[in-house]
């Protein structure tokens, strides 16, 4: 290899980091590059056969836990690496987790003041999301004992969380291996990019964050340090600069480069050839239920129930056809979709995190999308697709922190219903009344849509990969 290539590591903690980055163009832009080699690092094997699908020599794969080889580790500074790292892990066992990502967490959400998801978790003892296990120890009250308004102890905290001793030797071997020039983290609040974090630090590599997803910077407590931030939308570099202390010269709007692919023209199928696969016919009008997991989602089912029975009585006038779309990340799907599957115009679509061209085509040619705070309420405006947002817990009786209701609270979503780019029902018969309005008047609430796009989805010109390239690359 080249030694006077410039050298970049992208670090992909999770799955929507390496699906936002390598379906998007960023590796086909890299690759057209000969001057650099790139290497993405990412916890999911499969990505290895989607980075070797580019066919570019410039371009490879490696394990996020394990990057190198147990052999390059012992011919390193392996041993030093791990003194270091025990000496580090005995401070923080002494501070009892003061410092840890959790115990920061709950700082950084408690000195801000502002995040009514954390409020409403530590009022109900983390019971909020239906009992989460994560979510109780982000609540935890002992992690943030003393002086839990504490700006100064917080920045003293943060500090020790960054100690440059807190390492993983196996990173540590594969960034003295590697000798990047660029270190770029997608998903810039998450626990699993630390080790590479500190290790880009020790050895003042430039590095740049991309703050993951649009309800980032109200609930994923605070940016881990980098040197530059790239995010998405205006809504975000507000709350980045506002609540993140990062200066406007240390940021740059991009637009979503996994939304790219919806301005190309050739992913886009006629009406008839997408309702014929979907085995439906092409006049039918479309209702694209974009469901939850299971532990967001336990009143959708009862939802479904009611649409179904409305439009088989013809309440919502002729051909109406339905898509409930299961959640990437509900293991439990059939669990509460079996019983609609042997009726008639509704498909059912099993989970997928990589149907992108898929997705394309049923946000443009669906009718109506509907939502339980979903982020395909946005995917859906990007095509002016009518959305509604399900603000009430269907025929379930919860109690008052598991209530729908709680989740439209949020800093993030309250902000995309101020929009009026998503219609709130708030009962069945404002469901019902929001459903027919839009069938019979699709240009309702357009400009509420606009005002949503202007300030979750623009630039949107599909050259979002070619702007981040950009700054990479420059």
């Amino acid at each position: 290899m080249s030694s006077n290539k410039k050298r970049i590591l992208f670090v992909l903690p999770n799955r929507f980091a390496g699906r936002n980055i390598l379906e998007s163009s960023i590796p086909d832009i890299m690759a057209q590059h000969a001057d650099v080699h790139v290497t993405f690092v990412s916890l999911f094997a499969d990505d290895e056969a989607k980075v070797a699908g580019f066919g570019a020599s410039n371009l490879d794969w490696k394990s996020l836990k394990n990057p190198v080889s147990e052999k390059k580790v012992r011919a390193g500074h392996g041993m030093k690496y791990m003194v270091m790292n025990l000496v580090y892990r005995f401070l923080h066992l002494l501070l009892l987790g003061r410092a840890s990502h959790d115990a920061l967490f709950y700082r950084f959400h408690q000195l801000k003041g502002l995040f009514i998801h954390h409020w409403w978790k530590k009022r109900t003892g983390g019971r909020w999301q239906r009992g989460s296990a994560v979510q109780k120890k982000l609540v935890d009250k002992k992690l943030a004992w003393p002086f839990p308004c504490s700006s100064k102890l917080y920045l003293f905290l943060t500090s020790l969380r960054y100690w440059s001793w807190g390492c993983d030797y196996r990173v540590e071997a594969f960034m003295d291996n590697g000798k990047y020039d660029l270190v770029v983290f997608n998903f810039v609040q998450t626990s699993p990019i630390f080790p590479y974090i500190t290790a880009a630090g020790r050895r003042n590599i430039p590095t740049i964050g991309i703050v993951g997803s649009w309800d980032n910077p109200t609930t994923k407590g605070g940016l881990y340090p980098c040197d530059f931030y790239i995010v998405q939308n205006k809504y975000m570099a507000d709350q980045v600069k506002k609540l993140h202390n990062v200066s406007s010269s240390r940021l740059r709007i991009i637009g979503w480069p996994q939304m790219d692919i919806y301005k190309k023209e050739d992913v886009l199928q006629d009406r008839d050839d997408f309702f014929k696969e979907q085995g439906l016919d092409a006049d039918c009008r479309l209702i694209v239920f974009g469901l939850s997991t299971r532990r967001f989602g336990a009143h959708e089912s009862s939802v479904v129930r009611h649409m179904l029975r409305k439009a088989e009585a013809g309440e919502y006038g002729p051909k109406v056809a339905f898509i409930l779309r299961a959640h990437p990340g509900d293991k439990f799907w059939q669990q509460h979709l079996t019983e609609f599957s042997d009726r008639k115009f509704v498909v059912i679509e099993p989970p997928n995190y990589h149907d992108r061209t898929h997705l394309v085509n049923l946000l443009k040619h669906s009718d109506i999308v509907i939502s339980t705070a979903g982020t395909i309420s946005l995917d859906a405006v990007a095509f002016d697709t009518c959305t509604i947002s399900v603000v009430f817990d269907g025929d379930l009786r919860p109690e008052p922190h598991n209530r729908v209701l709680n989740f439209y609270e949020s800093e993030h979503y309250s902000a995309v219903l101020k929009t009026g780019g998503t219609r709130p029902v708030y009962s069945f018969n404002e469901l019902d009344k929001a459903i027919v309005a839009y069938l019979n008047n699709p240009e309702a609430d357009a400009a509420g849509r606009m005002r949503l796009k202007e300030l979750f989805l623009d630039p949107f010109d599909g050259k979002a990969s070619e702007r981040l390239a950009d700054i990479i690359l420059h």
